[in-house]
């Protein structure tokens, strides 16, 4: 469970990104009673249970978390599967089949920071609809783009990565090359048959330690990539190097280096139409 422990210890922006939207979310809806709840690229499962969970009325039915990593499924159900609301389950929510006893089962989706990593998003939110009772509600926060792509397309055209990344465009957020985000993600909320509640676009800033990128990098190495764990160094370090070439490395006044990232962070409350 490595992966999931990697990604508990170091992964600051989750964290923080779910108390925010989580925050905001409080401010824009009223959580129904006995609901059911899905959330989306729950990772290891502990936003679900730490900062989810406690927000919740006592009275909620169900939490499912699904992720596309078997490793994070594994990890959440070790670590939080005792709660009896709560379980996790190992799902691809682009390729996967929707289970037939999920057919308008929840009331809520969430997602924090998860659709970032992968281009298809229609094929996703038709899922979504899928499993939302009629009137259902999804809350989404996620960065439109993302520096971990500008990587991934680096390492992409080295010999010794190619095989592995050749396809990393289907993990790299289909707004990335927009011109227009916000009437973009606008449409295809429309277009998807959503009723938009709250929309909601920040420029952000994000720095973590030139230290930590090599942990970081494995926690957040997507999962379709499939890199072979005796090739990992040697991926975390040539990940470094093309961080490195994007010259976002700047020194902070302990004299530590720092990687300085801006992104575009949309937040989304909609509704799925009777």
């Amino acid at each position: 469970m490595e992966k999931g422990e990697t990604y508990v210890q170091y992964g600051v922006l989750p964290r923080q990104g779910a108390i925010e939207a989580l925050r905001k979310l409080k401010a824009s809806t009223k959580w129904k009673d006995n609901c059911r709840i899905l959330d989306i690229g729950c990772g290891p499962g502990n936003v679900t249970h730490d900062y989810l969970l406690p927000t919740l009325p006592t009275s909620t039915k169900e939490i499912i978390g699904i992720d596309i990593s078997e490793e994070y499924i594994k990890y959440a159900e070790f670590h939080y599967g005792k709660n009896p609301i709560l379980s996790y389950q190992l799902m691809d929510i682009v390729n996967d089949e929707v289970p037939k006893e999920y057919d308008n089962y929840f009331d809520y989706a969430i997602s924090f920071l998860c659709f970032q990593q992968f281009n298809n998003h229609k094929a996703a939110f038709e899922k979504i609809k899928k499993m939302l009772k009629p009137g259902g509600e999804m809350f989404c926060y996620f960065p439109t783009s993302t520096k971990s792509t500008d990587i991934f397309q680096c390492l992409a055209k080295q010999e010794k990565w190619k095989r592995y990344l050749h396809n990393y465009a289907l993990y790299c957020s289909p707004y990335k090359g927009s011109f227009n985000v916000e009437e973009d993600v606008k449409r295809f909320l429309t277009e998807m048959g959503f009723k938009i509640l709250y929309l909601n676009f920040e420029e952000r800033q994000y720095n973590f330690l030139d230290k930590n990128l090599p942990n970081i990098t494995r926690a957040l190495a997507y999962e379709n990539m499939k890199v072979p764990e005796d090739l990992f160094h040697d991926f975390q370090e040539d990940a470094v190097a093309a961080l490195r070439s994007l010259y976002v490395m700047k020194i902070n006044e302990n004299n530590e280096e720092y990687y300085d990232f801006s992104y575009k962070l949309v937040t989304f409350h909609i509704i799925k139409d009777k």
